[in-house]
């Protein structure tokens, strides 16, 4: 299972045209979609819970800021190895072919990797975790069912990574993309797509 502290920073380090792609490929059980932690695992009552906190302070349309303290009590993490700071959320101005309100989020903190341990469907235990750039700042709309988190660019990218080089490949990379919900949460990197389902089915 991934630990909490990465959950918390991988949330804040991902196209507003979210690539159904890979929420296709996921609730299909593709061999391209790797799934991390399923419905059935011990603490996905706990993260589910997290993350329904964490949708529902980023739909609210009056948040401006989440303090570093909330967001961490909302994953139960205590240390924060990156000492990223209160996480301040605007709004854009619509643009032509907006579908919703673009909110804006910035963050920032010292540049640092956030490991964990995962245990995978197979079986077998490796190391994941996210390298976190000094800034992050991205973008979401708030849609029916799901927020779709995008990444701000200016030459600083998170990344995804894990221990096994062969999984290293076919799923790390630059995260591009976030669409996560209270039921499920999938994220969308350089090479394939990683999932997390906290409902009774995918």
């Amino acid at each position: 299972m991934l630990k909490k502290a990465a959950f918390v920073i991988c949330l804040f380090s991902p196209t507003l045209a979210f690539s159904q792609n890979c929420r296709t490929l996921c609730e299909a059980d593709d061999p391209k979609c790797l799934t991390a932690l399923n419905p059935k695992s011990a603490d996905a009552g706990d993260i589910a819970s997290a993350f329904a906190e964490l949708y529902q302070a980023l739909a609210d349309p009056d948040i401006e800021t989440i303090p570093s303290q909330d967001l961490m009590a909302m994953f139960g993490v205590t240390d924060d190895p990156c000492f990223r700071s209160d996480t301040s959320i605007s709004t854009l101005p619509p643009e032509d072919g907006d579908v919703g309100k673009v909110h804006h989020i910035f963050n920032s903190g010292g540049t640092c990797r956030v490991s964990a341990s995962v245990n995978l469907p197979a079986g077998f235990e490796l190391a994941a975790g996210i390298l976190v750039p000094d800034v992050v700042e991205l973008d979401y709309v708030v849609n029916e069912d799901s927020i779709v988190i995008t990444p701000f660019v200016k030459g600083r990218k998170s990344t995804a990574y894990f221990s096994d080089e062969d999984f290293n490949i076919d799923f790390g990379g630059v995260i591009r993309q976030i669409d996560f919900s209270p039921e499920y949460t999938i994220i969308d990197t350089d090479e394939s797509c990683i999932a997390l389902f906290f409902g009774e089915e995918q």
